[in-house]
C-alpha cells in the first residue's frame, strides 16, 4: 500500500478462536456497509480506494486477518479517529472478543508544520 503524508493510519489483526469464517465476513460487512466492491471469496488480500483520500487493505493469514484503514489529513488534529471516522459503528462491534492487535499511526511530513 502507497500512502504520502500526511495520513491518519489505523490497524487491526483480528482473530476468532475456532472461527475462521469471522475474517471473510468482516471484510464483507466492511465492503457492504462502506460501498466497496467485494473481492472474490478465494481472495487472500484486498485493497481498495475510494475517494481521493481513503484506502483499506485487508489480509488474510491462516490464524487471523489484518485491516488497515487510510486516511490523508489537511489537519493538525492528530489521533482523532480520522482513518476509521467513515466506517459505521456495527463493524466495531462485531470485532467484539475477536481483536487482538489495534494501532494508530500518524504518519506526518516534514513540511507539515507538526514537530512531533
Amino acid at each position: 500500500m502507497r500512502v504520502s503524508g500526511p495520513v491518519a493510519l489505523t490497524y487491526y489483526a483480528v482473530y476468532a478462536d475456532g472461527d475462521t469464517t469471522v475474517h471473510g465476513e468482516l471484510l464483507d460487512a466492511s465492503c457492504r456497509l462502506t460501498g466497496l466492491p467485494a473481492p472474490g471469496r478465494d481472495a487472500a488480500h484486498y485493497t481498495a480506494r475510494w475517494g481521493s483520500d481513503r484506502q483499506l487493505k485487508w489480509e488474510r493469514h491462516i490464524e487471523f486477518s489484518t485491516f488497515t484503514f487510510v486516511a490523508s489529513r489537511g489537519d493538525e488534529e492528530f489521533f482523532s479517529d480520522h482513518a476509521t471516522a467513515h466506517v459505521p459503528s456495527t463493524w466495531f462491534r462485531a470485532l467484539e472478543h475477536k481483536r487482538f492487535v489495534a494501532i494508530r499511526i500518524e504518519l506526518v511530513s516534514a513540511g507539515c508544520g507538526a514537530n512531533r
